[in-house]
């Protein structure tokens, strides 16, 4: 008697992975790195209330570029999606590269994220300003 075989194609364990996600806390969590803003200074000397945002997406571009690439374009969909199902949250865009900032909130704007809930500035560490990449960070 002749046993039948068959074959199961296994996915790659991304495709396989499912995340529950109860709320926004859990779902930022889960695709993104915290990031502690730095501690700013006031007049005085005391030290005032910090800011927490995390690192969300982080777009890279390619030398003398300042067009988002393909690989990076749903990245604004994501972003914008977010924001959507949680509208308390603010995006921080963090680069080094003006224009290429400016591309980033452009895509951001077109990706339906109110221009009003986008912020520009230094709000990741050091290593996050690099000159081929801007961060796209969020705080509540």
């Amino acid at each position: 008697m002749r046993q039948k075989v068959t074959f199961i194609r296994l996915l790659p364990l991304p495709a396989l992975l499912l995340v529950a996600v109860s709320n926004a806390g859990d779902l930022l969590a889960s695709t993104s790195l915290p990031v502690e803003a730095a501690t700013p200074k006031s007049t005085e000397g005391q030290t005032q209330a910090v800011e927490r945002w995390t690192l969300f997406r982080s777009y890279a571009f390619l030398p003398q570029r300042n067009d988002i690439r393909y690989s990076d374009v749903r990245k604004a969909g994501e972003i914008a999606t977010f924001m959507q199902r949680y509208p308390s949250f603010r995006a921080g865009i963090d680069g080094e590269n003006q224009e290429r900032v400016d591309s980033v909130q452009e895509a951001l704007i077109d990706a339906g994220v109110p221009p009003d809930m986008i912020d520009q500035g230094a709000y990741g560490p050091d290593e996050l300003r690099r000159d081929s990449r801007v961060a796209v960070l969020l705080r509540d």
